[in-house]
């Protein structure tokens, strides 16, 4: 699978994450700052 590819589909991921957070919580900036750390964090961890 090509770089870009790869880049393209995790960043897709990352966004349908956020939105699914968003509709479970109130959608403020420290709010989605802390999903997108959460869920680095996590990606980190499993790449």
């Amino acid at each position: 699978m090509p770089l870009d590819r790869l880049i393209d589909l995790l960043a897709e991921a990352a966004v349908r994450k956020l939105s699914q957070e968003r509709e479970q919580q109130e959608a403020t900036p420290d709010a989605i700052w802390a999903v997108w750390r959460q869920w680095m964090n996590k990606t980190r961890r499993t790449a």
